[in-house]
């Protein structure tokens, strides 16, 4: 395969090639190209193909369909060509000289004259002393127990198509992976990489823990060259060949054995034509090279990843090629594809494009990769290595090594795919939601598989949080059917930072996680965003008189034929006009770059800034034509947002957003260019046309005490609140940062005035605590009440004094070191005991009759040795045995939750520390002595102790 434009590209190719190849004592390229020329041709329609066709041309192109094409066309029919107005441009004048011109870049790797281990220092042909089959049995014969032959098959002239198996002894039983080459024949790259793995298998096995682990628990089934027949033919007669060497009876040969396979045979991206390079056969599987590895595959069901490599292009493919549907698995596909690009990246600094095939390189049906997912259930890939059209299928002999140093790491982790390596599969089909809004539920699909055991039932499991410093709350996955399960991150706010992991069980006792290792190695995460807002919008309904260059205008695009792509649009997105560049036609040759500068916008304060447009757009290939959008906060240093990576020709208006956040965030001045050019002296195509302008973001603003963002404040958020309560310079509890309006750690009565504050349900708040400034709450009797004192990371206290501003006779001192004496006759009782020396213990200090002690704020000051230690908090009152909603008052309720919890379990959990009241401290343990207390309560008895004097 290739990706389709290779213009000056292939000039370098051509330049490499020769009709002799020092590569041992073989000849190659015995065919002669005189009189040839190489010509770019943009093709309209399918009729313009088949008669360039017609005319003798060799397309080049892998997909030779509609649009640009390079073609090796006879000198004497390029005058037809131009006749029938196909445009067209010569890129080399004589192929044959080009070829004649050089010879194979030597290896700069030193020789040392050892056949194997110098065997990558060039390219290998099949058979004879230093060819591919001579290496594979050399491995098996330096590496008797782990690497053995393997014959998959007779091709259609009788040849075997050979691989090597390697795995060692360690299990009997493990899952298997099929990674070959050279399924078209000129892709002499691609017959390199499978024995270069494996010799790195086989070599590092012992000595590096990962290959070992690999090698112990997977079965490798490596095949240089499945195209056997093309292969040798590309050797002795003509180098560029693709097919196989199918004679179908019409005076050509040849049946593209990568358009043969059973999956939508004879769709898009394949040709029932005998003269076509991507001709499908007769039938599905109607080559014996098909046929065999289809068998291999059926009969060998551990297999469960493929990897199919051809050049050039630099892209990772996957699922589907004959559709631009997106796979049900797209998400295992991505994650595992874009992990694979990043480690290519990392060796040499190379980045390879990933995704499907139908949407990253062109349609292509009745392809392998295709026919083993859908039809065997394989994790299937393919890769298209260098380069990109600088050498083309004559990648030079000294790229070998670093092609396959960067690939082998991206090999390796495919292997390593869940897909392959877990004893039962954890997919979410639909890929990670990398973003969650603010006050919307988030469904996520799963998937989970049984593979080398038996999925438990009832142990599939979404764990999630939204606080860092919080337990993951569990929640089993809801069954769709099948092995399809559905996850729902519950409706949160702004202030949410989400986390989630899945799990279940195996019934050999496996426990799987995905991410893998979650939650300790890590887990998936989501950004928080709000509805869209618009910051900035034009309908370009009238002239904004932005900056304009060259034939840039605002106006009425009239529809203009061009050269090559689609015309222009005949009005705008919506209503007549539009910026565009040139509205009457396409954008010349050999022109300059231009730009169309809108005026400053201001973005001051907004944050995740978008620009989003509609475009319709035709550019040829960056290698020779260019469209680019840019941002400036200055109006003097751009930074390039997108540009065109591939011939663009768009014949509708399409939907484009991008971020501009990195330079557009909080500023005041915010221009967009959209430059037209660079433009080479050839094709041309009609260019920008843009309409709908608009700047957006997701900013998420939360309002305080709106604990599941949907906007409003109203009792679902009431009840959050109740369990983050926490006073006074208490630390507030995991996920409660939403409630705390002043953000001093704590949730008390300043956040309880703010959540009230906010109430959207109707009618007056309800009250959580007795607070400050707030109604006081109902007393059923002589309710008891106490102060709660925590002093976070205050020195070890020696004595409290507490006071009351309200209450001038209300004082009491206690001594930590001794009983707890009254400093004057009119107090409420003070109980300081047992001697609380560590900080985290202060517990509870009681403060007597409810009926007696007002509403009112209380000081508390630790002293340590007589000297002040700065800790001066507001306390609050709050009722003892009150622990369930209406508060303020002991009901039936309170005592019914405070057995429910002593019959439940003997540890107290929040939010019931009410519920403790004996002994005079919190024991942190709901007894039989508290719901007695509760009780006495409910009966309206003091507790614990009489009602102290009236204070006059």
């Amino acid at each position: 395969m290739m990706q389709g434009q290779l213009k000056m590209g292939f000039v370098a190719l051509l330049v490499t090639l020769s009709p002799i190849f020092y590569v041992g004592t073989t000849e190659a390229g015995t065919k002669r190209y005189d009189g040839y020329k190489i010509v770019h041709i943009n093709a309209k329609t399918p009729a313009e193909v088949d008669r360039i066709e017609s005319f003798g041309g060799i397309i080049l192109n892998c997909n030779p369909g509609p649009g640009p094409l390079d073609v090796a066309l006879p000198g004497e029919r390029l005058n037809v060509v131009t006749s029938l107005g196909i445009a067209s441009k010569v890129v080399v004048d004589d192929l044959q000289a080009a070829l004649d011109q050089s010879e194979l870049q030597p290896s700069a790797v030193a020789d040392t004259q050892d056949a194997f281990t110098d065997y990558f220092l060039t390219y290998r042909p099949y058979d004879g002393t230093g060819g591919v089959v001579w290496y594979l049995n050399e491995l098996v014969n330096r590496y008797p127990g782990l690497a053995s032959m393997v014959n998959v098959g007779t091709t259609l002239q009788g040849r075997t198509i050979w691989g090597v198996r390697i795995t060692s002894n360690v299990h009997p039983t493990k899952p298997g992976v099929v990674y070959f080459g050279v399924e078209h024949a000129r892709e002499w790259i691609a017959a390199t990489v499978p024995p270069y793995f494996g010799n790195y298998l086989l070599s590092n096995y012992g000595t590096d823990a990962t290959v070992t682990d690999l090698v112990d628990n997977v079965e490798f089934f490596l095949i240089p060259v499945f195209n056997v027949d093309g292969y040798v033919y590309t050797w002795s007669t003509d180098r560029l060949w693709r097919k196989n060497r199918r004679n179908n009876g019409d005076g050509t040969f040849g049946v593209d054995i990568n358009r043969n396979w059973g999956e939508h045979f004879g769709g898009p991206g394949s040709s029932g034509a005998t003269n076509n390079e991507t001709y499908h056969g007769p039938f599905a599987f109607s080559e014996p090279e098909t046929q065999v590895l289809r068998d291999f595959f059926i009969n060998h069901p551990n297999v469960r990843a493929q990897l199919d490599l051809h050049s050039y292009s630099e892209l990772i493919l996957w699922p589907y090629g004959y559709t631009n549907a997106l796979s049900p698995d797209q998400g295992a596909f991505a994650e595992t594809g874009l992990d694979m690009q990043s480690l290519i990246q990392a060796v040499h600094g190379l980045q390879y494009a990933a995704g499907p095939i139908n949407t990253t390189i062109y349609p292509a049906s009745g392809v392998s990769v295709d026919w083993t997912y859908a039809q065997r259930g394989i994790f299937s890939f393919s890769i298209e290595l260098r380069d990109t059209g600088q050498t083309g299928f004559q990648l030079p002999a000294n790229q070998i090594i670093p092609q396959n140093e960067e690939v082998l790491p991206a090999m390796l982790r495919l292997t390593n795919a869940g897909w392959v390596r877990s004893p039962i599969r954890i997919d979410l089909p639909n890929g990670v939601p990398t973003s969650v809004t603010a006050g919307q539920d988030t469904t996520i699909g799963v998937r989970v598989v049984s593979q080398i055991e038996t999925v438990v039932p009832g142990s599939e499991t979404f764990y999630y949080r939204y606080d860092a410093s919080g337990p993951f709350i569990a929640v089993q996955l809801a069954s769709l059917g099948g092995d399809l399960y559905q996850a729902t991150l519950p409706a949160t706010n702004c202030t949410s930072t989400p986390e989630f992991y899945f799990s279940a069980s195996g019934d050999g006792g496996s426990q799987v996680q995905s991410p893998a290792g979650a939650p300790g190695a890590g887990t998936y995460s989501a950004l928080m965003i709000g509805p869209a807002n618009t910051i900035y919008f034009n309908d370009l309904g009238a002239n904004p008189g932005w900056t304009t260059q060259g034939q840039w205008a605002w106006g009425h695009p009239n529809g203009a034929s061009v050269e090559a792509g689609f015309p222009d649009p005949t009005s705008g997105h919506t209503g007549s006009n539009v910026y565009g560049y040139n509205l009457n036609g396409g954008y010349p040759n050999n022109m300059p770059v231009y730009s169309l500068t809108t005026s400053p916008m201001n973005c001051t304060g907004q944050i995740g800034v978008h620009l989003a447009f509609w475009r319709w757009l035709g550019v040829e290939s960056p290698t020779w034509d260019h469209a680019v959008v840019q941002a400036s906060n200055n109006g003097i240093s751009w930074t390039t947002i997108w540009q065109n990576t591939t011939e663009i020709a768009d014949n509708a208006w399409t939907y484009q957003d991008m971020d501009i956040s990195s330079v557009a965030d909080n500023q005041q001045a915010v221009s967009i260019r959209w430059n037209m050019g660079p433009s080479d002296p050839g094709v041309t195509y009609c260019g920008w046309n843009i309409d709908d302008i608009s700047l957006i973001n997701h900013t998420c603003d939360s309002i305080t005490g709106d604990s599941n963002g949907d906007g409003a404040v109203d009792s679902t958020d009431f009840n959050a609140l109740t369990n983050c309560y926490s006073g006074e310079n208490v630390l507030r509890p995991p996920g409660c940062k939403i409630f705390d309006s002043d953000l001093d750690g704590d949730v008390d009565c300043v956040d309880m005035a703010a959540f009230r504050a906010n109430w959207t349900a109707g009618g007056v708040a309800p009250n959580l605590e007795s607070c400050t400034g707030l109604e006081s709450p109902t007393v059923s009797g002589e309710g008891s009440r106490y102060l709660l004192i925590t002093p976070g990371q205050s020195p070890v206290p020696v004595a409290l004094q507490v006071f009351s501003p309200a209450l001038p006779c209300l004082s009491a001192y206690a001594d930590f070191d001794s009983n707890p004496t009254l400093a004057a006759e009119h107090v409420a009782r003070l109980v300081a005991d047992p001697v609380y020396r560590d900080p985290a213990e202060w517990g509870t200090i009681h403060l007597g009759d409810a009926d007696i002690l007002p509403n009112t704020a209380y000081q508390v000051m630790a002293t340590d040795a007589g000297a002040t230690q700065s800790l001066a908090v507001e306390a609050t009152t709050a009722l003892w045995g009150d622990v369930t909603a209406p508060l303020g008052v002991i009901d039936i309720r309170d005592v019914a939750a405070t057995v429910d919890r002593f019959v439940g379990s003997a540890t107290l959990l929040a939010p019931m520390p009410r519920a403790d009241l004996f002994p005079q401290r919190p024991d942190y343990v709901v007894d039989i002595r508290d719901v007695a207390a509760t009780v006495d309560a409910f009966k309206d008895l003091a507790f614990p102790f009489p009602a102290p004097s009236q204070c006059h």
